[in-house]
């Protein structure tokens, strides 16, 4: 790639930027929207139910029609060729073949309608879409157990920060909030992972089975939706803290005069008020020319 054509790439990514930025801002609400689980044990997961229903119901429905229309098919062509054989001689070797046929043609329709007939078509969907919800709670599981692992290195993180670098007083609670934020990921992340048992007789009905499946898939998610909010929360108070953004504040310089050594410096705001307090140090020894008394330990503090 020449000069000139790398050129005209880069105008061309300018001019569409603002075009994508667009799409973006106005695709942002409806991908917030898909980050708010529904709530279980509402009509919100009922609403999800009957859509999982219908998907796995259409296709068992139509496969017992797709059968009982074969079969009447074969019966019919049964009749056709014995109706044809009829017209033959018994010791005709045509005649033999059709009967031979017309027996396999009524031994498959049969066959295929007794499998129409005790075809579990109520409980059968249930069953399907409850598998499916069991993968998306295995799926959750996994998830969690990720997020587990990156809390982890967090924390590792945050403890050479708390260990190794002080914060000003001005930021003072990003310590205690980056703490919160670390053990809320984690605590709901270890929830979410809970297995948890309905009772034993949802496990009897398919569709008390889906219902259950349905609400557990449901409180999951929420769990680990607020447990990643905390952690994005945490993994920006990790890059605030070691980014050195919370201004410094000025520093009092608390050491004496006349080759005094020099105390601690101490932070201050805007806002606080220093106390100086001193206090007078008695000499053992009266110096000439120097009183006792004129020696004073003082103190600044906020």
């Amino acid at each position: 790639m020449n000069l000139s054509s790398a050129g005209r790439a880069v105008r061309e990514a300018v001019r569409k930027t603002p075009s994508l930025l667009k799409r973006l801002v106005q695709a942002t609400p409806s991908l917030l929207k898909q980050l708010i689980p529904p709530v279980p044990w509402t009509g919100q997961v009922a609403s999800y139910e009957r859509e999982l229903l219908r998907r796995f119901s259409a296709g068992a429905f139509d496969v017992k029609a797709a059968a009982n229309g074969a079969a009447k098919s074969a019966r019919d062509l049964a009749r056709s060729l014995e109706a044809s054989a009829s017209g033959l001689e018994p010791s005709d070797p045509s005649r033999t073949e059709l009967d031979e046929r017309v027996r396999v043609l009524r031994s498959a329709a049969t066959d295929a309608e007794t499998i129409v007939t005790t075809w579990d078509t109520k409980n059968r969907p249930a069953e399907d879409a409850s598998a499916f919800v069991q993968r998306s709670l295995d799926l959750q599981v996994s998830k969690a157990a990720g997020l587990l692992t990156y809390n982890g290195v967090a924390t590792a993180v945050a403890l050479i920060l708390w260990t190794n670098r002080s914060l000003p007083p001005t930021c003072s609670w990003l310590s205690k909030a980056l703490f919160i934020a670390l053990l809320g990921s984690s605590l709901i992340s270890l929830v979410a992972v809970f297995s948890l048992w309905a009772p034993a007789a949802t496990y009897a009905n398919p569709q008390l089975e889906l219902t259950s499946s349905l609400n557990l898939i449901a409180a999951r998610a929420w769990a680990a939706n607020i447990a990643t909010a905390l952690a994005i929360v945490a993994t920006v108070m990790i890059a605030l803290w070691t980014s050195g953004v919370c201004p410094q504040p000025p520093i009092v310089n608390t050491g004496g005069s006349s080759g005094a050594a020099a105390g601690a410096p101490l932070p201050i705001t805007l806002s606080d008020t220093l106390k100086l307090h001193c206090q007078e140090q008695e000499r053992p020894r009266a110096v000439r020319g120097q009183p006792a008394g004129d020696t004073m330990n003082c103190t600044l503090s906020r």
